[in-house]
């Protein structure tokens, strides 16, 4: 994705994540990501989809109720679907909506035309976190903090939506979930009132600054534990 000039403001094209094999024992999945030349074939490759948004609800005094921010999940994996594929893809800004179930199709809309990606992802465990980001259809300088965008968490090797609890935005470790047709899901992305930028992970939590100025820290649960002593042994 791009954001630098006067133009980047109305493209709203669909952009798309992808997740490519550049290194495998089968030979054929890496060749196939430069079929007839130039390009990667989406038929080589599985489609992931957002599935699932909700926006930010602020918090309510009266009720006792916390701010929540905007969610985010996508579809699961299914068994051998990866197999003899060089990738996977999610189309950025498409919403997939599960039709009934995920056999049956999806219903498409386009909610967030434009919303891309313009800083590399990072590995975090198995999963792989990716920050996008959302023009302001009423803005008018790519310089300014306008827009909002997504920190989202995928499993890297499949694109699936991350099978164990990752984003705890409540901070209470309670397994936040979202129910899609009757299924649960853990939570796939967090969304941003200001687009935000690549994350720094202190610990269990998330620590982001937001192009207005501001910062932001949600609560992540990994599993990931860091060292907690060194010892020096010393040969004399």
């Amino acid at each position: 994705g791009r954001y630098l000039a006067q133009d980047d403001l109305d493209d709203k094209q669909i952009q798309t994540w992808y997740g490519l094999v550049v290194g495998s024992s089968d030979a054929s999945l890496v060749e196939k990501l430069g079929t007839q030349g130039h390009g990667v074939k989406n038929k080589n490759l599985v489609q992931r989809h957002i599935i699932y948004e909700k926006g930010a609800q602020a918090a309510d005094p009266a009720k006792g109720t916390k701010a929540v921010p905007a969610l985010r999940a996508f579809s699961l994996a299914k068994p051998g679907d990866m197999n003899g594929k060089s990738g996977w893809f999610i189309n950025l800004g498409q919403l997939d909506t599960p039709s009934a179930s995920e056999a049956s199709g999806y219903t498409t809309s386009y909610p967030h035309p434009g919303e891309r990606m313009t800083t590399i992802n990072e590995f975090h465990g198995r999963f792989l976190v990716g920050v996008s980001r959302i023009p302001d259809p009423e803005g008018s300088n790519p310089c300014h903090s306008s827009g909002s965008g997504w920190i989202m968490a995928v499993d890297a090797f499949t694109g699936s939506n991350p099978p164990s609890e990752f984003f705890d935005p409540g901070g209470h470790g309670k397994h936040e979930k979202v129910n899609i047709g009757g299924k649960d899901y853990y939570l796939g992305g967090i969304g941003f009132d200001s687009p935000p930028n690549n994350p720094l992970f202190a610990g269990d939590q998330m620590l982001t600054s937001l192009d207005n100025g501001r910062t932001a820290s949600i609560h992540v649960v990994t599993g990931m534990n860091g060292r907690v002593s060194w010892r020096e042994l010393m040969n004399e």
